[in-house]
């Protein structure tokens, strides 16, 4: 049996911590001003299956951009995680510092694991700018039907163009978490339920378009 992680933000950088003492102790964190994904595999769902044009990894002011195009009936969900982290407990926080307006899903993966087409299994911690909702997903299979909202509050970000989504996994409670970046220390919307389908996995950032035909654009930072 895997012993339990625990990703956890201490100052300026991250420790994964485990219970009991003794587990290994492995730094996540990236600020992205170094401008590289270096720690990072890339995942480009529909664009590695050929079905539409790579989507676009880049690094603006300091930032990690994705932005990918959907298909006619394939929605965009191009995302990154963080190469071989396989957590149980987990404790994530990361700044989404640019986005467009577009119908997507800009957020936290945690547990994830067959990263690919076919695959994306996991749990996600989202926030919808056109639909202004924060939203815990679970996705058993890389589809719609395969796709469940497990927790959603409406969240109105007001002219604030940033925020910071704080999400936290221990045992089977899931837990997210939403600021503005120019209020970083108050909760517009807290998010809280527990779900059992899986106990470890992957970390990382994603963007995915509700729809076909619609093209995926967020910049992330201070990923911890």
């Amino acid at each position: 049996m895997k012993k339990p992680t625990f990703l956890h933000a201490v100052s300026t950088f991250i420790l994964i911590t485990t219970l009991p003492l003794g587990a290994e102790v492995i730094p996540i964190v990236d600020d992205f001003d170094d401008g590289n994904d270096a720690g990072w595999t890339r995942n480009d769902t529909i664009g590695d299956a050929g079905i539409v044009a790579a989507a676009d990894y880049s690094f603006a002011d300091g930032g990690y951009r994705i932005s990918g195009p959907g298909g006619s009936i394939q929605w965009a969900r191009p995302m990154a995680y963080w190469t071989g982290s396989d957590l149980t407990d987990f404790h994530i926080e990361v700044e989404v510092v640019n986005y467009s307006n577009a119908s997507q899903n800009i957020g936290i993966q945690a547990r994830h694991s067959k990263p690919g087409f076919g695959g994306n299994l996991g749990y996600l911690l989202n926030y919808h700018p056109n639909n202004k909702r924060l939203e815990i997903w679970r996705s058993t299979a890389d589809h719609p039907s395969g796709i469940g909202r497990l927790k959603a509050a409406s969240v109105d970000l007001g002219e604030s163009k940033g925020f910071r989504l704080v999400f936290t996994g221990v045992g089977e409670t899931l837990t997210g978490e939403i600021f503005r970046l120019d209020e970083p220390d108050i909760a517009l919307a807290r998010l809280e339920t527990t779900d059992g389908t899986f106990d470890s996995g992957l970390v990382g950032v994603a963007t995915i378009a509700t729809g076909g035909g619609i093209r995926t654009d967020a910049t992330f930072d201070n990923f911890r």
